[in-house]
């Protein structure tokens, strides 16, 4: 290896490793939450439970504090107090709520402090230390000033706008805090004709003693700029990055916008790119020309590219976070100029309302639905929706808090505003399907339907995936491909698209469309790398640059190996979440591998997750009669290969009865009765090493055997599986991999 002193300083390389940092800067680094943190699993422990990170600098903690928890929560604005904070009444329930490690406890703080409780007495109940609570008091202070200001008055008080901007407030918290009384296009107006900008600065460990040799810069109204834009003879682009992996985005957007990068710059293009993820490779110096660690935001936006001034601002690679950003800057009336499919035709298609009109204006097939908000807000053309429906939020990530309901009338007593209810294809014959490509000018060049193995209504993003497609009939991918060309020229979509789709098994013809993505989705990584030798997002990028490219047709037929996609779940990290799929995305993570066949990729990709394979002992729970009917077959395949199946004694009657041998069968007795031989204790003991638990309803009861058995099972660190069509496709390929260990088969043969 290397010392200190013979490794080079990567920011200032005339230094070495071994010199001593002196910053001028505070760094804060906040935690990214799960969506269900705030109702399971709430307090925190010795066991990590963030998804991710984001790191915010500024010039003082109380600027990079702000920033920091408005990069980690979208919904959040600053420091400030939340509903759950808002409902202690007294200080006795604020104390206790205090004591207590939760991912809101920040939110706790803000409120003891906006009830002016000492110092002294949130650091006795939380252990931080007084210097960090008196910043957050001076935070709340300059908030209590703000509160109940109008416009005039702030405008006649330029000193205290330019206090709370140096204390982080951004524009839009600043127009929250005076109660509805301005905009945030009025604020920033205002700050700007009073000359109040922030100064763009370097990230410098030195403090000024040497120059850095690499562009890291923030935004900050505690210091005047120290750097000087770009030549705009260079045609700079800015492209936003993902932001913080969080459910549902991650890595695969950092890929995408990694390839985006590194293709605009070997055309010769400067890049400068804005992002806040220090987990992520786009945010490695070497990746841009430019590295602005900051706010995904609006105000960061504007800021970026009045000092910047570059040829355009690319927002097709950074998945939701991006694409949002960008059309919630076009609706300003900006003149920054977006790359590749216009920003309207993202706002249409995030709107989950207006892109449900306009596949019926297409004739494109999609569930029925109706609008559940307020009379003031559009409707949709259906007016009646029936059996098993789907509540989705008018805006929001797919799969980001969907609610899922035997009927209308279920949703009809916790009805929110701004949702879209629609009719949910459900069961063994609802298959989900996505179409990945890349359009210009609103034609496909190129395209790829990736199989999704769970049925609807479970998240694509917490299911097996498989490309190419495996068992879907040539009338699906026809219906599928009419679908997409059909959005994809109303929508003149200039750079990457997925579309999800469901269809009927038992009619390969009836497509649905479900949803629509014009950006880099979580899952075109994997068709990527899936097609060798078909770099698609440079072509994406490429395209977005004006680039002409020429349509490409690739056949499945030619394509010699299979991808397998397999989500990677942190249930283990949060106590009493049930772990279980449905429509809301839980995933955290992913691995994909490749194999000869579906079998060989399969069993490569589970084993990457670090699911150990069993040897000898599976335990089945089957829930209701037909699941027991249903298993039958798979249960003779399994006994077949040698397994020995743990059932209860209903399951075992059941099997039995369908045909199932007896001898591979033992009856052992659910968790919750104490009796031996007991489900616990052979999991306990090593005996049992899997679990294929299929419950018969959707509804969670953490007092239930079916509950317990799956944390049971996810406590221990041992494999679980929880719907029939994952059973199904672990069964067969587990018969084939005891085929290769027993040496019947090897690694590449079929089965």
């Amino acid at each position: 290896g290397s010392n200190l002193v013979e490794l080079r300083n990567l920011m200032a390389e005339a230094t070495t490793a071994c010199c001593e940092p002196s910053m001028d800067y505070v760094a804060v680094r906040a935690p990214v939450w799960p969506s269900d943190q705030a109702t399971h699993g709430r307090q925190l422990n010795m066991s990590q439970q963030s998804v991710g990170e984001v790191l915010a600098f500024g010039r003082t903690f109380e600027e990079s504090l702000q920033k920091a928890l408005r990069m980690a929560s979208p919904t959040r604005r600053g420091f400030e107090s939340c509903s759950i904070a808002e409902t202690l009444k007294t200080e006795e329930e604020l104390l206790a709520a205090l004591k207590t490690p939760t991912p809101e406890r920040i939110r706790v703080i803000a409120e003891a402090l906006k009830r002016d409780m000492a110092v002294d007495k949130i650091h006795d109940a939380t252990g931080i230390d007084p210097w960090f609570l008196a910043k957050m008091r001076a935070v709340v202070s300059v908030q209590l000033k703000l509160t109940g200001m109008g416009l005039e008055d702030l405008d006649a008080r330029p000193d205290l706008i330019l206090l709370a901007k140096r204390c982080g407030f951004s524009d839009d918290q600043l127009a929250r805090v005076m109660e509805g009384t301005c905009t945030e296009l009025e604020i920033r107006d205002m700050r700007w004709e009073h000359g109040i900008r922030p100064g763009v600065t370097q990230v410098d460990v030195l403090a000024g003693a040497v120059e850095p040799e690499r562009d890291i810069l923030y935004l900050s109204y505690n210091t005047t700029s120290d750097v000087s834009p770009l030549d705009p003879a260079s045609q700079a682009i800015v492209v936003l990055g993902a932001g913080a992996g969080r459910v549902g985005e991650g890595s695969e957007q950092d890929f995408a916008t990694v390839c985006c990068t590194r293709t605009l710059r070997a055309s010769e293009r400067h890049v400068i790119l804005l992002n806040n993820n220090p987990q992520a490779t786009s945010t490695d110096m070497q990746e841009s020309d430019r590295l602005y660690f900051d706010e995904l935001s609006v105000e960061a936006v504007l800021e970026i590219d009045s000092f910047e001034k570059p040829k355009g601002v690319l927002a097709l690679f950074g998945g939701y976070c991006a694409a949002a950003l960008c059309w919630q800057v076009a609706e300003l009336g900006s003149r920054i100029s977006f790359l590749g499919t216009p920003p309207e035709s993202l706002q249409l298609t995030l709107d989950r309302v207006r892109f449900h009109n306009l596949c019926e204006e297409l004739t494109v097939p999609t569930a029925r639905a109706m609008w559940a908000g307020s009379s003031a807000q559009p409707q949709v053309e259906s007016t009646e929706v029936k059996g098993p429906v789907l509540r989705k939020p008018r805006w929001g990530m797919a799969g980001d808090q969907f609610h899922m309901a035997a009927g209308y009338a279920e949703l009809k007593a916790e009805q929110k505003e701004e949702s879209l209810v629609v009719e949910c294809l459900c069961g063994e014959n609802a298959r989900q399907v996505v179409l990945d490509g890349v359009a210009q000018r609103g034609e496909i060049l190129t395209k790829s339907l990736s199989e999704v193995i769970e049925c609807a209504p479970v998240h694509c993003g917490d299911s097996v995936m498989l490309c190419p497609p495996q068992y879907i009939a040539i009338a699906t991918y026809a219906a599928s491909l009419r679908c997409a060309q059909k959005l994809v020229k109303a929508l003149s979509v200039d750079g990457p698209f997925s579309i999800s789709l469901v269809y009927d098994a038992s009619n390969p013809e009836s497509v649905f469309v479900v949803g629509c993505n014009l950006y880099t989705s979580r899952y075109l990584p994997m068709t990527c790398h899936t097609y060798l030798g078909e770099p698609w997002l440079e072509e994406a990028a490429k395209v977005v640059m004006g680039v002409p490219r020429r349509s490409k047709y690739m056949r499945i037929i030619d394509v010699e190996h299979v991808a397998c996609r397999i989500p990677v779940f942190s249930f283990g990290n949060r106590p009493l979440t049930d772990p279980r799929l449905g429509s809301t995305m839980q995933a955290t993570g992913e691995v994909v591998c490749f194999g000869a066949h579906l079998h060989e990729a399969y069993i490569r990709a589970l084993q990457a997750t670090g699911t150990k394979l069993p040897d000898k002992g599976i335990l089945v729970s089957l829930g209701g009669v037909e699941n027991k009917l249903k298993f039958a077959p798979l249960a003779s395949l399994l006994i077949q290969s040698g397994f020995t199946l743990y059932v209860t004694e209903g399951t075992r009657a059941a099997l039995i009865a369908e045909g199932v041998g007896e001898d591979g069968l033992r009856q052992v007795y659910p968790l919750l009765v104490a009796t031996e031989p007991n489900c616990a204790t052979l999991i306990d003991d090593g005996t049992i090493e899997f679990v294929i638990n299929i419950p018969s309803g959707d509804a969670t009861n953490k007092d239930t055997s079916g509950f317990q058995l799956r944390r049971k099972a996810v406590d221990r660190g041992i494999g679980l599986i929880n719907s029939f069509p994952n059973a199904k496709l672990f069964t067969n390929a587990l018969r084939w991999y005891k085929q290769v260990q027993t040496g019947g088969l090897s690694w590449g043969e079929g089965a």
